[in-house]
């Protein structure tokens, strides 16, 4: 923590990059339509990728706590 008042925004936008994170491209196809969301956690099992919980966006000024799981392979 450091004071600041940062906002987050829940998003589901999915990137990839070819290079290893040099440069990055967001997907507009193949790609699933999970709950936007922010302070997820994303791991990584060799060509597994996990997308786990996180907040979900405000409704009615309160803040959802997502308990779901994605998983995806990467190509």
């Amino acid at each position: 923590m450091d004071g600041s008042a940062q906002v987050a925004e829940a998003a589901n936008d999915t990137w990839v990059s070819e290079d290893g994170g040099v440069n990055w491209t967001q997907m507009t196809e193949g790609v699933i339509d999970f709950e936007a969301r922010y302070g997820h956690s994303l791991i990584q099992d060799g060509n597994n990728l996990m997308i786990v919980g996180g907040k979900g966006a405000a409704v009615d000024g309160a803040t959802p706590v997502l308990k779901d799981v994605w998983t995806g392979t990467l190509n």
